[in-house]
This record gives C-alpha cells, sequence and structure tokens, in this order.
C-alpha cells in the first residue's frame, strides 16, 4: 500500500489555527475544510448560522508532545511517533482536545504505515470523534476520514450514517465523498439511488474524475439506461482515450441499433492500433460488412491474419472470403475459399469455390472442387451440386459423366427442368433416354385388403389409398391360386417423367 509522502505529513493540522491537513494512503483522502451545514438538496438552501462552541487548548506539556509526533510523522519516523503517543496515553490526566489530538494522530500512523492498517485506524479516529473536542473543521474532515475507512472495511451501513454527519457539517462538501457516497450505495445494491450521487461529484468538479465516470457509465448500464452510459461513454473516450472505452462505446452503440457509430468508433480505435483480440478484429469486419464496405471488411481480416491476430480457423476464412467475394475481389477470395473449404466440416465451401471456377470457365478446377464438397457431404443444396458437376463434365465433354449427374439432379424438383435441358444437349453427344422406366411394386392382396394392412402405418395407408384413387396404384388379379389361398395383386406403377 502506499504510503504517506513527507509533503503532505509536514501540512499537518495546527490545531489552533484551524488550518488544513491532507493526506492520502490507498485512496483515502482526508480533508479538514471549514464548514458548517450543508443542505442536502439540490438546490441552494439558506443555511442557519452554526453555533459557537468554545474548543480548548492544549497545555504545555501535551502541545509539546504533539509538536514532537508531529515532526515524527513528518519524517516518517512511525515508531518514533508511536513512543511519544504512548507517552501521552499512558498520562491520566489529559483534556479533551489533547484526547482527540491523540487518537487523531494514530489514526494518521495506521493508515500511512506499509503495510497499513485501516483497521486500526478506523478505530482511533472513531475515538478522536468521542469527546467532540475537535475544532470544526477537524471534526468534519474527520468524519469523511470514518466514512471512507468504513467503506474500505466493507461497512457500507455505518459508512452511510457516517456521510450524513460529514454532509451536515460540511459547507462545501467535497465531490469525494459524494462519490463514496455512491460506491456505498452500490455495494448495498441499490444502484438507482447511487446514480444521483455520482452525478452530485461530476458535476460538482470542473474536471471530474475518470473513476467518477466510470461510476457513472457502470451505473446506467446496471440500469439499463443504455443511452445515457452511452452519453457518459462518449465523455470517457474524449478524456480518457483508452482502448476499453472505446470497446464499449462501440458495443452499446450496436446494441442500440446505431452499426454506423459503432463503426466509427471502433474504427478510431482500429486506426489508433489499440484493437489487438481476435474477436475486436472480427466485430470491426463484421461491421464494416453490415454497413456494406465489404473491402475494407477484407482487409481488416487479411491484416489480422498476418499479424497473428486472427486465428486462421474456417469461420475467419469464410469471413475473408464472402468479404472479398462482396468487393468483386475474386483473385482474392479464391485462395481464401480453399482454406476455408479444407477446414469445412462439409463440403459447402468447395460448392462455392467451384462456383468460381466455373464463372470463369476453369472446367478442371471447378469439378475437383465439385468431386471434394460431394465427397465431404451435408450440403445445404445437393440438387445444384449435381447439375454443376453435369455442367462441368460436359464442358470437359465427358458426356457419360455429365449424363449421370444431370439425372441425378433431374430427380429434385428445384434443379428437374435445367436438367433435362442439359441432358437434351447431352443426347446430341451419346444417346440419353429421357424416358425412365416404370417401376411396378405388387402389393399381395387378401380378400381385397392389403395383406400387410394392419402393420401398415396411419400415413402409408393414406398414401396407399390416395394411389388408389388417382389411379396411380393398379389392382391386377393374382392367377388362380390353390384352394383356400386365392388372393389379388395390386402392382404400384410410378408416372414417368416426360422430357419436355
Amino acid at each position: 500500500m502506499a504510503k504517506l509522502s513527507r509533503a503532505k505529513i509536514t501540512s499537518f493540522l495546527s490545531i489552533f489555527l484551524g488550518s488544513l491537513v491532507a493526506f492520502s494512503a490507498a485512496g483515502i483522502v482526508v480533508v479538514a475544510t471549514p464548514g458548517v451545514v450543508a443542505a442536502q438538496d439540490d438546490e441552494k438552501k439558506p443555511r442557519p448560522k452554526p453555533k459557537l462552541r468554545r474548543v480548548q487548548s492544549p497545555g504545555k506539556w501535551a502541545a509539546k508532545r504533539i509538536t514532537a509526533a508531529q515532526e515524527a510523522l513528518a519524517n516518517e519516523q512511525w515508531s518514533e511517533a508511536l513512543a511519544v503517543l504512548q507517552e501521552m496515553k499512558d498520562r491520566k490526566k489529559l483534556n479533551g482536545i489533547e484526547t482527540a489530538t491523540m487518537w487523531q494522530f494514530y489514526g494518521f500512523i495506521y493508515s500511512s504505515q506499509d503495510p497499513p492498517n485501516y483497521k486500526k485506524a478506523l478505530v482511533a479516529f472513531e475515538k478522536a470523534l468521542e469527546p467532540n473536542a475537535l475544532p470544526e473543521a477537524t471534526q468534519t474532515s474527520t468524519y469523511m476520514n470514518v466514512a471512507q475507512l468504513y467503506v474500505m472495511q466493507e461497512q457500507y451501513s455505518k459508512a452511510l450514517r457516517t456521510f450524513d454527519k460529514y454532509f451536515e457539517q460540511a459547507e462545501d462538501p467535497s465531490p469525494d465523498a459524494y462519490y463514496m457516497y455512491a460506491i456505498a450505495l452500490t455495494q448495498k445494491g441499490q444502484q438507482r439511488k447511487a446514480i444521483p450521487w455520482v452525478l452530485k461529484a461530476i458535476n460538482g468538479s470542473a474536471a471530474p474524475k475518470e473513476s467518477w465516470l466510470q461510476l457513472a457509465s457502470s451505473l446506467y448500464f446496471e440500469t439499463k439506461q443504455y443511452r445515457k452510459a452511452v452519453g457518459v461513454l462518449e465523455i470517457l473516450v474524449a478524456r480518457f482515450p483508452k482502448k476499453s472505452y472505446f470497446i464499449q462505446l462501440a458495443a452499446l452503440s450496436n446494441e442500440l441499433g446505431n452499426e454506423s457509430r459503432a463503426l466509427a468508433v471502433l474504427e478510431l480505435a482500429y486506426h489508433q492500433k489499440m484493437l489487438n483480440q481476435d474477436s475486436e478484429y472480427r466485430n470491426l469486419a463484421q461491421l464494416y460488412m453490415s454497413q456494406e464496405i465489404p473491402f475494407q471488411a477484407g482487409r481488416v481480416m487479411s491484416r489480422g491474419m498476418k499479424a497473428g491476430i486472427i486465428k486462421k480457423d474456417r469461420k475467419a476464412y469464410d469471413l475473408l472470403a464472402q468479404a472479398w467475394l462482396l468487393a468483386r475481389e475474386r483473385e482474392l477470395a479464391l485462395p481464401a475459399l480453399r482454406e476455408s473449404a479444407a477446414r469445412g466440416k462439409d463440403g459447402n465451401a468447395y460448392i462455392r469455390l467451384a462456383q468460381l471456377y466455373l464463372d470463369q470457365a476453369e472446367w478442371a478446377e471447378a469439378q475437383k472442387a465439385l468431386a471434394k464438397g460431394v465427397k465431404k457431404g451435408d450440403l445445404r443444396n445437393p440438387p445444384m451440386a449435381h447439375l454443376l458437376q453435369g455442367i462441368s463434365f460436359f464442358n470437359l465433354e465427358q458426356y457419360e459423366d455429365a449424363r449421370d449427374a444431370f439425372f441425378e439432379a433431374r430427380e429434385f424438383d428445384k434443379t428437374k427442368a435445367s436438367a433435362e435441358q442439359w441432358l437434351k444437349q447431352v443426347g446430341r453427344h451419346i444417346p440419353v433416354d429421357l424416358e425412365e422406366e416404370k417401376e411396378e411394386e405388387v402389393v399381395e392382396m387378401v380378400d381385397g385388403i392389403p395383406a400387410d394392412w394392419y402393420d401398415l402405418p396411419e400415413g402409408d395407408r393414406a398414401v396407399l389409398i390416395g394411389g388408389l384413387q388417382a389411379g396411380i396404384i393398379v389392382i391386377e388379379q393374382a392367377e388362380v391360386a390353390p384352394e383356400g389361398d386365392a388372393g389379388e395383386e395390386v402392382v404400384v406403377e410410378e408416372e414417368a417423367v416426360q422430357p419436355s
């Protein structure tokens, strides 16, 4: 923990003159501020004049030891200072101001030692307040010290009560006190109540601290006041341009549907070389894509992969290929698609790769890609894969393979018409019979009912009945069977596909 600086210790409180004393240790700030009662309302209200109270003076013996302790504190001589205070503690007759000052010194020492002992410091400052003998300015600042220490000790309810006493006495409360009050409320789960207090700290300072703005942004986010959180983040980005604020602002802007603003923020962070994570580069590329700027998306992905920031996995190559394709950069898209296809668990990337080759009439390369895609399988559009295979085989003058591929494509409604047109072209080079042979399925009938009728699922029964009604299924009388074994046969004829 940080120790007190010599400069701050030497500015120690002069009880008799009511001068200021400030010290800090690990974020604790002690300020003795001349003050009276402070109004809690946002609007300034007339304050009653404080009642004057008599403040005792230390005796000659105590004053001498207070001075010695102050000098030891200034030189960070903790043992010497504690020895002087112990001498005062052992004295049975100390008046109120002497006792309060002694315990205040103990609090300073415990707070500034390395490591500091905040638990002992808290007890000491509490005892300094007990006689109610300190000058008002010092009493007020000590309430501030105690409240902050309560926060550090996670005693938030006590912290809030002590801050209330501080606000009652301080004429011009420190913005730090408002901030710490907001912290205590936040830790008690009262985020909405904390917001006005942190805003008091921010609005009460010409240069709000970064931590105050951070807390305000966090509170707005936790209470789902996202637009207000964006407003605070904009201030943070302008005054404290850190990567985390750019990322948060971009994410919130995107969440609110303002993708163009999200892109502008993230792009600025990118150009300032703040982005160094895989996800950050991908997010930027996706935003470029959403704003229809695919070329920039491709550049970001390429640079990130080249620099080793983006992992070279299938999704990265997919995004890179998609960006280059939309940017009409075919030569750049080809290697990305090859890498994506090689890493994919299915064959869809190979089909996209084949389409690129087909567009350039590179039939052999297209056929290789198609073969790999079909072999990997799990295709989103198998009919198209067969049709493209047929086209590539046809242009390679491998007509028998083309015929087989087109017959496969003709089995699907999506590609049936196109496949038949291509088969006509194939027919100019080799024989092609566009008539499919009718296949028959014979169903044994017993007493006019299919033998396995009662074993058929209801769906199959409906198909059979529909086929009979449509005339697709034909009942034929079987040959005369031996006595007691008569039956019929049902012949199921599939409709022949007629060439166009």
